[in-house]
């Protein structure tokens, strides 16, 4: 209410951007995840399906939404 919808938008669609790069790189390494799920006033939640394979392919997750 105190920045308006053009900020509350930008918002929404800033978070989603960045949980797309999570599952873009998931899909690249071939780690299987569940849909991203938009949770309001919170952000978002990406579960796995299965862990990453070294540390490696953890850090490339973590680094892959920013």
């Amino acid at each position: 209410m105190v920045y308006g919808w053009n900020f509350a938008v930008a918002l929404v669609h800033q978070i989603h951007i960045h949980e797309m790069g999570h599952l873009l790189v998931a899909k690249r390494k071939g780690i299987k995840m569940a849909n991203a799920i938009f949770i309001p006033f919170v952000g978002a939640l990406i579960a796995l399906k299965e862990e990453p394979k070294n540390a490696n392919q953890e850090a490339d997750l973590a680094f892959g939404g920013p």
